[in-house]
């Protein structure tokens, strides 16, 4: 069995998978944060438990996965540049089941799909600034648009509108853009929903 970690923003996350008993091994080990896969990715190192039952470096995991039958995982980095951390867990039935020659088949498989992987992280990074960039620009347009209310309702500076904004988000703890909505809501216009958190 094999599956793929990603490690971004330092929170790691499974993104692929042979099995379902993988992608479940995968998950304990991102949940715990630790593990061959996180290590081999955090460190750009080749990581190998020969037996899980007799190595001591991350037990709560290695129980759990003795639990389910693995004996041996053997964890290799993808090198991503700077996008982001990756690793490729392999994970076998029997104890040293990963020879030296398994092993430089596992680090050639993963430097011809490294690139791969970069593009497809690289996409994902893309995106996700587009969509915080669109998210901002919508935040941006409804507190605008509250100021220009509240300028028009007190007769007030622009400033004036935008510190009034600002305290009664604090005083209320929401974030600027929901307290913007809501003014432009109860003055009749219909402002952009916000932005999921």
């Amino acid at each position: 069995m094999c599956a793929v970690s990603l490690l971004r923003r330092r929170r790691p996350m499974t993104v692929a998978w042979s099995s379902e008993d993988a992608r479940r091994l995968d998950d304990e080990q991102n949940r715990v944060a630790e593990g061959p896969c996180i290590t081999a990715a955090r460190s750009l190192e080749t990581v190998y438990v020969p037996d899980t039952l007799q190595d001591d470096r991350w037990p709560d995991y290695l129980q759990t996965a003795g639990g389910q039958g693995v004996r041996s995982i053997l964890g290799t980095p993808f090198h991503l540049a700077d996008e982001a951390n990756a690793g490729l867990n392999f994970y076998s039935s029997s104890p040293d089941a990963f020879s030296a020659a398994s092993i430089g088949v596992a680090h050639e498989f993963v430097r011809e799909t490294s690139n791969a992987l970069r593009l497809a992280v690289r996409l994902a990074v893309l995106a996700s600034e587009r969509d915080d960039l669109d998210a901002a620009l919508r935040s941006r347009s409804t507190i605008n648009t509250a100021v220009g209310i509240l300028m028009a309702q007190n007769h007030c500076s622009q400033k004036e509108a935008l510190t009034f904004l600002e305290r009664a988000s604090s005083v209320r703890n929401l974030k600027l853009r929901d307290v913007a909505a809501a003014v432009v809501a109860s003055a009749g216009g219909t402002a952009d929903p916000p932005p999921a958190p």
